[in-house]
């Protein structure tokens, strides 16, 4: 992984949708997420590499990866949080180094906040208002588990896509997932987390 940078390095961030976070790492899943994922949409969806559960790939791509850019799962409430926060990495401690310059004050808490720069929506520079008082907090908040809707950390989505509010959408995800699992199925992609 390259060196990860302080939040305080990042001018501002967007999600560009190019889908390059979701070609070039395998998405690590927490149990709860690889088992509702499994559960959802169905056991091929996760993979199991070395005991930790991952997102499937298809095509050497994240099998939710839509042609648009798009997060299949997003709509479907189903958007795992590493996914959510990245490029942001959010941990108690510094472990990254530069203490100062990651902390985050958020929550009543000391977070430290750092983003990989490997990420083509990532500008680096003095941190915009943008990013300090709306894509920070909202990571946080997400990595903390007292927020799930993303509104800042992700791409702006057409109403008709990306609203998990349109009874549409969900339908419409269902039924390219289903199409993805008929391909990871021929393929034969490994589907073993729920045994």
């Amino acid at each position: 992984m390259g060196r990860l940078v302080p939040w305080r390095l990042v001018a501002d961030w967007r999600c560009l949708a190019c889908g390059a976070c979701c070609t070039r790492f395998r998405i690590p899943l927490r149990p709860d997420e690889a088992v509702s994922i499994a559960r959802s949409i169905g056991e091929w969806a996760v993979e199991v590499r070395a005991g930790r559960p991952y997102l499937a790939r298809v095509g050497g791509r994240c099998a939710f990866l839509s042609e648009e850019g798009r997060c299949l799962l997003h709509p479907l409430g189903l958007k795992p949080r590493a996914c959510k926060v990245w490029p942001f990495s959010v941990s108690r401690e510094p472990v990254h180094g530069l203490r100062d310059l990651a902390r985050f004050e958020h929550l009543g808490r000391t977070w430290y906040v750092y983003a990989d720069p490997r990420c083509p929506g990532l500008r680096l520079g003095e941190p915009e208002d943008r990013l300090r008082e709306e894509v920070i907090p909202e990571v946080v908040e997400i990595w903390a588990g007292v927020r799930a809707r993303q509104e800042a950390s992700t791409s702006a989505l057409p109403a008709e896509v990306g609203a998990t509010e349109s009874p549409s959408t969900p339908v419409f995800a269902r039924a390219v997932i289903n199409l993805i699992a008929g391909r990871a199925h021929i393929q034969g992609h490994p589907s073993s987390i729920l045994g």
